[in-house]
């Protein structure tokens, strides 16, 4: 997505659409942020008239086209099948989106939408609002530290009595926000599902579980949801090497606690007929947490990503990623077992950074760009002059990333988060969470382009013929490896990328 269009003025004019039981919420939460302006969009005139009652509302409508030319932005609190035709007309008529989730009920739909707000330089924002939760933010900072030990299984759920939905099953309700915690606390995405769904009240699913492969990090999860508990649930627990933690949103108080507790195997149990394990217990820290309204702070960052033209940290990329996931667990229930969820664009098949298989089909058309952290953005920002020199023109830029594309039409994306960047085709689609990532047309022939590119800055180039290897260096410029997957180790590919 292309930086987004600003919003000059001193006000920004949003529209709620579905002002129900969740869309009140943003009503109350935006008419608390300054320089926002409200507009009701339900045709419910009794849900209206009761939010103007308590709230300062500048339009009241039933219809969004009685509307929509005033507005900056909307959000859209509407049962799911409404999603994708609201937030395209919104989209069309240059409007900024937050969709709650989920985001579409189909990924053609999703990608649809990326599409839209990329060519536009809108904000499209998806309501994971866990990932707003500052104890989500904690227990992710506490299961990536290094005391914490490699994860080794999480567990997550969502029950209740109610609300049925009434175009939605329990999956499409519930599942999306455990999905998105889990995705943000481990930084990966599930690579397949397999979902066990239950009719017990109604005809759609009621009860379902859902079980994850996070192949890239060796991770297993499972999800339970529930519209039908007499206990109101809302648990993640996360098990290390080292210790476990359980996030539990009920417990306001102390909402997430740490133990430090494990079981390790035992090389030479006393007893050849025990279980030869060991227990380790210890204390149980519940960290302080400065709380804050999820809610407030994702619509706060929706209004500020809508004034700066700042990208949103949970995307449109990232609803597709949820809806991908909830595809793919539907396609599990009608076959009976495991499917490898499908992040594709419709371009071809997606060929994920994170996950050994796709790596082996990539092929020639992946390289692997190895280099020293310290001397990363030197080489990113040598890339970057190159690929204007090459033609290229650079359509946006920030800290993390960079797009540049040439008037016949080619692509070349940057995005950097870590110590490798890691060459694709087009076809890969966009891939979050990975270390870093550059995808680019530029098929069997990518060593030689990027080699070329960075030829032009005063590298070196040799080829290492037993290896098939192309290293890169210069006196004052880091040494660049580029591997193609063919002579890499599946161990490397694995982890770490």
């Amino acid at each position: 997505m292309t930086q987004g269009r600003k919003i000059s003025g001193p006000d920004i004019h949003v529209g709620v659409i579905g002002c129900g039981y969740w869309g009140s919420k943003h009503v109350r939460v935006l008419s608390s942020i300054n320089g926002v302006s409200v507009s009701l969009i339900d045709r419910d005139q009794g849900r209206r008239e009761a939010l103007e009652a308590e709230y300062p509302i500048s339009r009241s409508v039933s219809e969004l086209d009685d509307v929509i030319g005033e507005l900056d932005a909307v959000v859209i609190a509407t049962p799911p099948s409404g999603h994708h035709p609201l937030a395209k007309a919104c989209l069309e008529a240059g409007v900024h989106a937050l969709v709650e989730k989920p985001l579409t009920t189909n990924v053609a739909d999703a990608n649809e939408l990326i599409r839209i707000a990329d060519d536009s330089g809108l904000v499209l924002m998806v309501g994971h609002t866990f990932e707003f939760n500052p104890a989500v933010w904690a227990l992710a900072d506490t299961v990536r530290s290094p005391e914490f030990g490699r994860v080794r299984y999480v567990d997550s759920a969502r029950l209740n009595l109610g609300l049925y939905q009434p175009d939605v099953d329990v999956l499409w309700d519930l599942a999306p926000h455990d999905i998105s915690i889990l995705n943000h606390v481990l930084g990966s995405r599930p690579t397949a599902v397999n979902a066990w769904p239950m009719n017990l009240m109604a005809e759609k699913a009621d009860v379902a579980y859902l079980a994850l492969r996070y192949d890239d990090i060796d991770v297993g999860a499972c999800i339970h949801v529930s519209w039908l508990d007499p206990m109101k649930v809302r648990r993640t627990t996360v098990i290390g090497e080292n210790a476990m933690a359980v996030y539990d949103d009920v417990n306001a108080e102390e909402r997430l606690r740490v133990y430090d507790k494990g079981v390790a195997p035992t090389e030479h149990p006393a007893n050849g007929s025990a279980v030869p394990l060991t227990y380790r217990n210890g204390d149980i820290v519940s960290p302080y947490i400065d709380f804050k309204e999820p809610l407030q702070l994702e619509l706060g960052h929706f209004v500020e990503c809508i004034r700066t033209g700042n990208l949103p940290t949970v995307d449109g990329r990232s609803g597709l990623e949820v809806v991908s996931v909830l595809c793919a667990a539907e396609q599990a229930i009608a076959e009976g077992g495991w499917v490898a969820v499908d992040y594709g664009d419709g371009d071809g098949p997606v060929i994920d950074l994170r996950s050994q298989a796709p790596l082996a089909q990539a092929s020639g058309n992946f390289v692997y760009i190895d280099v020293n952290p310290d001397g990363l953005h030197r080489v990113l920002d040598d890339l970057k002059t190159s690929a204007i020199a090459a033609g290229f023109v650079s359509s946006t830029e920030n800290a993390n990333s960079a797009t540049f594309e040439r008037p016949d039409g080619e692509r070349l994306s940057f995005h950097v988060d870590g110590s490798h960047v890691a060459a694709l085709p087009t076809t890969a689609g966009p891939l979050r969470a990975a270390t870093a990532e550059l995808t680019a047309g530029l098929g069997e022939n990518a060593p030689a382009t990027i080699a070329d590119l960075l030829t032009d800055r005063g590298y070196r180039t040799q080829v290492d013929a037993e290896s098939g290897e192309l290293l890169i260096a210069a006196e004052d410029r880091p040494t660049v490896r580029l591997t193609t997957i063919p002579s890499r180790t599946r161990k490397e590919a694995t982890r770490g990328a």
